[in-house]
């Protein structure tokens, strides 16, 4: 239904949400998640304007970490609070973040997370991110509709990702490590404004 609007505050025996369950609900304000509940979706909330998540304090899943949901010892990230405030994110003791985790977070400029490994499909898209690192292990147009991205840097194997950068018309430096093999689709397609183009063999 895309004409939920306001809070959501899910039935107590709910167990587990649905990839993409809620897509495209922009009225939705708040979400509160039972004790019962054990698994969310990839992109459960993509779309929508949520400014804040809360969760039972008898759930033994998921916790509410720097405002985003995350597993319980705090090393992934499942969903980010998009229309929160907040301009920057910090944290070093993730190490994954699900796909659409930060989907749409507009007011971003800054996300850092120096010790995260796993990056899921469109976990980085369409925020306002203004320079950013990603590495290990990164899924598909991660960085899609970053329109206000310049620097990205690709610490990561030897393919730049489908879809890395595209539509990061802002784009003007893209550098890694890595002598890069294989520079998928789409990787920097819209990439109007790019400059410099490292691939590595340095």
């Amino acid at each position: 239904n895309s004409n939920i609007v306001g809070d959501i505050v899910f039935p107590a025996a709910l167990r587990s949400i649905g990839t993409q369950a809620f897509n495209n609900n922009a009225g939705i304000t708040s979400v509160a998640f039972p004790a019962a509940l054990t698994s969310i979706g990839n992109g459960a909330f993509k779309g929508c304007a949520v400014a804040a998540y809360t969760i039972d304090a008898a759930n033994t899943s998921f916790i509410i970490k720097n405002k985003a949901v995350a597993s319980t010892d705090g090393t992934k990230l499942y969903l980010y609070p998009v229309a929160d405030a907040a301009t920057s994110f910090a944290d070093n003791g993730v190490s994954t973040i699900a796909a659409y985790t930060f989907y749409g977070a507009k007011n971003l400029t800054s996300i850092v997370l120096d010790n995260c490994y796993n990056f899921g499909a469109y976990s980085l898209a369409a925020t306002a991110v203004e320079e950013i690192k990603v590495q290990g292990t990164v899924g598909r147009y991660v960085l899609e509709n970053c329109t206000a991205v310049k620097k990205v840097n690709l610490a990561s194997g030897l393919a730049v990702p489908f879809g890395l950068c595209k539509g990061c018309s802002a784009l003007e430096e893209f550098t890694t490590g890595y002598d890069m093999m294989t520079i998928n689709d789409e990787a920097f397609a819209g990439c109007t404004g790019l400059k410099e183009l490292n691939l590595g063999g340095y």
